[in-house]
């Protein structure tokens, strides 16, 4: 991404918000530790959102 603020955002399946994430984007590579082990979902959405609140992109992550 370019620089600039962003959200990481967790959603259950059924679209329920679960835990948000703001973080200072730099251009090129960023990485984020997520630790997922107090999550009762098996299955959740992780979705990355620009300070405009466009979504950017969204995956589905398998926890088990």
């Amino acid at each position: 991404p370019n620089d600039g603020i962003y959200f990481l955002l967790f959603v259950d399946l059924q679209g329920n918000f679960i835990a948000r994430e703001r973080f200072n984007g730099t251009e090129g590579l960023n990485t984020r530790t997520i630790y997922v082990g107090l999550l009762e979902q098996d299955e959740v959405y992780l979705m990355l959102y620009n300070g405009n609140d466009n979504k950017l992109h969204e995956v589905k992550l398998k926890l088990n």
